[in-house]
């Protein structure tokens, strides 16, 4: 609850956070770099396999953020966490853990 800095009567308000989170899988490799979020009924695709271009790698948490506040899922996102790195022929890949505020 939050209570507004009024002099006299204070109006009270309920605040309703609503935060989220999804798993989402960096690729990098010669092809491009590309993002694919697990599990989420609008972030997948219709087929479960839609994947995001990133153009800048060192600006991740914002690429992730603007494709997520565009496909009308979050409000914005709070908190990314790597928590898997593996390598492979082609390039390495990252699995992220999303924590975002809800769209409303």
């Amino acid at each position: 609850m939050i209570l507004s800095g009024r002099i006299g009567r204070p109006e009270i308000k309920q605040v309703l956070i609503m935060r989220a989170s999804v798993v989402a899988i960096f690729t990098n490799y010669p092809t491009g770099k590309l993002v694919h979020f697990c599990g989420h009924e609008v972030l997948t695709g219709s087929n479960y396999n839609i994947w995001f271009p990133i153009f800048d790698e060192k600006t991740l948490f914002q690429e992730i953020e603007k494709i997520m506040m565009n496909c009308r899922v979050a409000h914005n996102v709070t908190h990314i966490e790597r928590i898997r790195r593996g390598n492979n022929e082609n390039g390495y890949f990252e699995d992220y853990r999303i924590t975002y505020n809800l769209a409303v």
